[in-house]
C-alpha cells in the first residue's frame, strides 16, 4: 500500500495521514513514489535554499561577507531562539539595515522555552521573531547589494522576487508561466509545482553543489550551521547533525518536506495530503529508512523519530505515531517482465479501480510517456465491464484533460458476429473451464449468460486495439485493487491461458500494490497462490 501515517492510541487507529512521495534519482528520473508523484504541491519554506542562492550568484555573500551562519538562517525556518535572533539581525546590520526593515509579519517563537521566555518579560513578538525573517533578511541583503529598493521587496513584481522565481524555474525544470504562485505564510510569493519537480529541484541541487559555487555554498552553510536552519528539538536540525552533512533537509508548511542525499544523489519531496507536520516528519524517517539513509533499528539515533509518542497533558504518552506502507519502486526496461509500455497500461486500470483522480492523474501521466494512447483508451473503455459505466466516463474524462486528445472514430461492429467472436475470446480466456463457465453463469440468469459473451468478450474484449494477453493483465490489475477474489481468480488462470507468463502476472499484481488496501493486498496474493498451485 502507499505509505501513509497512523496516530495509535490505545490499540485503535485514530487518525489516518496519506502521503504523496517523489523520488528523483541522479538521472533526473522517477525512482520511487507513493502516491500521486506529480500532484501539484506548493513548495512553501522548503524553497528556501532555492531562494537563497541569489545571495552567492549575485556576489552578495562575496562582497558583504556574508557569513556560513547567516547564510544558513536565510534558508532556514527557524525557531526564534535567542541565537537565530542575534544571527538574522547580524545579517541586517551587514548590510546596513535593521530589523524595521522586515516585511515578515510577527508570531511568537515556534521554540516553545523561548515562546514563554517572551511572554514572561511582558514582551509581544516582533517581525524578527517570525521563523522566516532569516530569508526575508536575505531578500533585502540582495535588494541592498543590487541597488534595488528595499521597501516592497516581498512584492511578486520586485526585481528581489523576479530573480528568485528564475531560480525556482531553473531548479524544478517548471517553466515560470506554469509555476502557480500563492502568497506565503510570511508574505513572500510561494511556488507550486508538481511534487517530482520539487524532488528534481533537490537532486539537481546536490549534483550542482560538487562544482557550482552557489549550490555548493548553500548546502555548506545549511550542513555547517544546521542550528540555524530549524533549532532544538526539530527534524531539520537533528537530521543534518546526525548524519553529518549527507542529507540536507528542510520542512514546508501544510505537510510538505524535501531533502536529498549527498551521497547517493537522490531528491526527496513529500505532501502529507492533510497538511499534517507531525506525519511529514515521520513520513520522511520512513522514506530515508526506506532509501537506506536510516537504519532500521533502535540503536539509529533517528529511531525514535520514526514512531514517536505524543503525550497528554500531564507528559504521559497517550499515543504513537507510525508509518504503514512503503513506496513504489520504478522498473526498468531489463528488469521488468512486463516493459514500461504495458507495465503504464496496467498502472492505468488499476488507478481507474480506485475511483481516485489523482492516481488516475498520475498514471496517465507515466501512461503518455510510456504507452500508446489508443491502448490507454482501450483500457479505459473496457475498465466499465468492471466499475461500471459511471466511473469508466469519470476516468476517460480525465484523461481527455491531461492528453489533450480528442475522441476516436467509432468503430464498425457487426452484431452478427460478436456471439461467436465473443464465444471464441471466452473460450481462449477460460479453457477447459469454459463450458462450466457457461453453465454456471446462465444458472444465475441466461440473460447475463448472453451479455457476457456477446457483449462483454464480444463486443467489449473482443475489439481490436489491445492484445488480449494485455487485457487480462490490465484486468488483473483492476480486480486486484476493487478486491473480488472470485473473479480475480478466474482472470488470473485467463492471463496465463492466454499467453502470459507467470513472472508477468506477478509484476502485474506488484505495479498495483500501493494502490490495494492491506487487506486486499493480502486476499489478492492468496488468490495468486491458489492459482500457482492448481497449475504445479
Amino acid at each position: 500500500m502507499a505509505l501513509a501515517v497512523e496516530l495509535v492510541r490505545g490499540g485503535l487507529v485514530e487518525s489516518l495521514h496519506r502521503v504523496h512521495a517523489a523520488v528523483i534519482g541522479p538521472d533526473g528520473e522517477l525512482t520511487a513514489w507513493s502516491g500521486d508523484p506529480r500532484r501539484p504541491t506548493y513548495m512553501r519554506s522548503a524553497a528556501k535554499p532555492i531562494q537563497a542562492l541569489p545571495l552567492v550568484l549575485e556576489g552578495v555573500v562575496e562582497a558583504w561577507g556574508v557569513t556560513r551562519a547567516e547564510l544558513a538562517v536565510c534558508c532556514g525556518s527557524h525557531g526564534g531562539e535567542p541565537e537565530h535572533l542575534r544571527v538574522v539581525r547580524s545579517l541586517l546590520e551587514r548590510v546596513g539595515l535593521d530589523e524595521s526593515a522586515l516585511e515578515c509579519g510577527p508570531h511568537l517563537p515556534m521554540h516553545e522555552g523561548s515562546a514563554h521566555e517572551l511572554l514572561r518579560g511582558g514582551d509581544a513578538p516582533e517581525p524578527i521573531h517570525n521563523n522566516c525573517s532569516g530569508k526575508h533578511a536575505g531578500m533585502l541583503a540582495l535588494a541592498q547589494a543590487k541597488g534595488w529598493p528595499t521597501a516592497g521587496y516581498s512584492r511578486p513584481e520586485h526585481p528581489v522576487q523576479e530573480r528568485v522565481l528564475a531560480e525556482v524555474e531553473r531548479w524544478t525544470g517548471v517553466a515560470s508561466h506554469k509555476i502557480v504562485q500563492g502568497v506565503d505564510g510570511c508574505g513572500v510569493p510561494c511556488f507550486g509545482v508538481p511534487l517530482d519537480a520539487m524532488a528534481r529541484a533537490y537532486a539537481e541541487l546536490s549534483a550542482a553543489a560538487a562544482g557550482e559555487e552557489g549550490a555548493s555554498a548553500v548546502l555548506d552553510a545549511m550542513t555547517a550551521h544546521p542550528f540555524q536552519v530549524a533549532g532544538r528539538g526539530r527534524l531539520c536540525t537533528e537530521l543534518m547533525t546526525e548524519l553529518e552533512g549527507r542529507v540536507v533537509a528542510k520542512v514546508g508548511a501544510e505537510g510538505v518536506y524535501c531533502a536529498l542525499d549527498r551521497q547517493t544523489g537522490r531528491g526527496i519531496a513529500l505532501k502529507v495530503e492533510d497538511g499534517t507536520r507531525r506525519a511529514a516528519e515521520v513520513a520522511l524517517v520512513a522514506v530515508l529508512g526506506e532509501l537506506q539513509v536510516l537504519g532500521d533499528d533502535q540503536s539509529d539515533p533517528m529511531a525514535h523519530r520514526g514512531a514517536p509518542s505524543v503525550p497528554n497533558t500531564l507528559g504521559q504518552p497517550a499515543a504513537r505515531l507510525r508509518s504503514q506502507g512503503g513506496l513504489r519502486w520504478a522498473r526498468t526496461r531489463s528488469s521488468s517482465p512486463l516493459g514500461p509500455a504495458l507495465a503504464a497500461l496496467v498502472r492505468v486500470s488499476g488507478a481507474v479501480a480506485t475511483g481516485d483522480p489523482h492516481r488516475q492523474d498520475a498514471a496517465f501521466q507515466e501512461a503518455l510517456q510510456a504507452a500508446d494512447p489508443e491502448a490507454v483508451e482501450e483500457v479505459l473503455v473496457q475498465s466499465h465491464l468492471f466499475v461500471g459505466f459511471p466511473a469508466a466516463l469519470n476516468a476517460l474524462g480525465r484523461w481527455r484533460r491531461i492528453s489533450g486528445r480528442g475522441p476516436p472514430g467509432a468503430r464498425a461492429d457487426d452484431p452478427t458476429t460478436r456471439g461467436r467472436r465473443g464465444r471464441d475470446v471466452c473460450r481462449q480466456v477460460y479453457g477447459e473451464q469454459y463450458p462450466a463457465l457457461r453453465r454456471n453463469i446462465a444458472g444465475l440468469h441466461p440473460d447475463m449468460d448472453r451479455w457476457m459473451v456477446e457483449e462483454g468478450y464480444g463486443k467489449v474484449l473482443g475489439r481490436p486495439g489491445l492484445g488480449l494477453r494485455d487485457r487480462e493483465l490490465c484486468i488483473v490489475a483492476l480486480l486486484a485493487v476493487v478486491g473480488v477474489p472470485v473473479q480475480l481468480y478466474s482472470h488470473l488462470r485467463g492471463a496465463l491461458e492466454v499467453g502470459a507468463s507467470e513472472s508477468m502476472v506477478q509484476e502485474t499484481l506488484e505495479c498495483v500494490r500501493d494502490l490495494m488496501t492491506p487487506d486486499d493486498e493480502s486476499r489478492a496474493r492468496r488468490v495468486w497462490e491458489r492459482v500457482q498451485a492448481r497449475r504445479s
